[in-house]
């Protein structure tokens, strides 16, 4: 049986809610109220770690639950190509193909056709555009530059249940801090060598940490086999101390780093010390949410509605919602008409959340029960033995 914590969805929500903040911020600051908020609100890109540690909690805990039971491997891989890859090559195919043919003299037409002609379009298909981007040291097609996070995940998936099937989870706890270690090191050698950011960025061993801080997370919370999965006292009270701890070394990073001058994942200090700060942050976040006291109120925050639904459509939203901000951009709100008030155009740039995040989120819904959904009645064909958190 399935047990579903609500407020995981309000987790996922507010990630996507992160990741939507920052990519739809456009306004120009005029003043200095408007460079704080624009800068503070750039943190956004932190949406993708606590999607990365939310999925290494998930995933790690339906793999230990599911250790030793029938077909371990294959309703594990099932179950997540069933999830993953038919919205994905769908918006793939959409991007690369269709849409250069529906409107063939677009900027993002040229884009595609030199994506294909370049055979870089294999990367995508392979989930392997962080390593494209790596090598290319961009973010390739604007609306395809979301996907090296899906990469870095579905690389994941390719190893992580050999590992959780191979070791005792002592050792796989062990292992698991480990890589939030080690992750820290390529970081700082790309930083001190004087890489180009993007590498720290994309380069799966950089981004370990994440994946690794969320499945540490989950196996703290098996230490007993014989019930449900909860987190020990222990381990909550330091989730409350590590919470803001994090938060205010990131706030710090992030003024050091200098809070006028835009401040983002690319700086140095953030790319080594802050990853793992948002790490450790994430993932104790994820602890209070999944086994905090019902009452408390960062319990009731991730199970607020309009957090939940976010949640449940974020896969969609996480790829729809760059397309659809630079067509309501380009074609009906662009920057310059943003309305200001005593000379901030912060007015407009709430009105332009609300215009494209809107349209991203109708095609999103329309996506999980048109779509998605469908695929997913096949999961219950690939049965978990047991399972505490729902894997999408």
């Amino acid at each position: 049986m399935t047990t579903r914590i609500p407020a995981l969805d309000g987790v996922r929500g507010l990630a996507i809610l992160l990741v939507i903040l920052f990519h739809h911020t456009l306004m120009r600051p005029e003043t200095f109220f408007d460079r704080v908020y624009v800068n503070l609100v750039r943190l956004g890109w932190s949406g993708v770690d606590l999607f990365f540690v939310l999925s290494g909690f998930l995933i790690t805990g339906l793999l230990v639950d599911a250790k030793g039971g029938p077909h371990y491997y294959r309703n594990f891989y099932i179950r997540r190509t069933l999830r993953i890859f038919p919205l994905y090559y769908a918006f793939l195919f959409y991007t690369l193909h269709v849409s250069p043919w529906l409107w063939p003299d677009t900027e993002l037409a040229s884009m595609a056709r030199e994506a294909m002609a370049g055979r870089s379009e294999a990367w995508y298909w392979l989930y392997g555009s962080n390593i494209l981007f790596a090598r290319d040291q961009n973010f390739g097609h604007p609306n395809l530059a979301v996907t090296w996070s899906l990469a870095i995940e579905e690389q994941f998936y390719l190893v992580w249940p050999l590992v959780v099937a191979i070791t005792s989870r002592r050792t796989l706890m062990w292992t698991c801090a480990g890589l939030i270690v080690t992750a820290f090191a390529p970081r700082t050698a790309l930083a001190v060598g004087g890489a180009h950011e993007i590498l720290a960025y994309v380069l799966p061993m950089c981004r370990m940490d994440a994946l690794a801080a969320g499945a540490l997370v989950a196996l703290a919370m098996r230490s007993d086999r014989s019930g449900p999965p909860a987190a020990p006292a222990r381990l909550i009270t330091l989730a409350r101390i590590v919470a803001p701890a994090a938060a205010a070394t990131v706030l710090a990073i992030w003024y050091v780093e200098d809070l006028f001058d835009n401040a983002d994942w690319s700086e140095p200090l953030m790319q080594t010390a802050g990853y793992t700060t948002l790490a450790l942050g994430f993932a104790a976040v994820v602890t209070l949410a999944a086994s905090g006291p019902a009452n408390s109120w960062i319990t009731r925050f991730f199970r607020l509605s309009p957090l939940r639904t976010l949640g449940r459509y974020s896969y969609a939203l996480y790829l729809f919602h760059v397309p659809v901000r630079r067509f309501i951009r380009d074609e009906y709100f662009p920057v310059a008409s943003f309305p200001t008030l005593f000379g901030s155009p912060l007015p407009g740039q709430l009105l332009f959340y609300v215009a494209a995040t809107i349209p991203a989120l109708a095609l999103a819904w329309l996506s999980w029960h048109l779509y998605e959904r469908q695929w997913l009645t096949l999961t219950k064909n690939f049965p978990y033995p047991r399972s505490p958190v729902p894997p999408s």
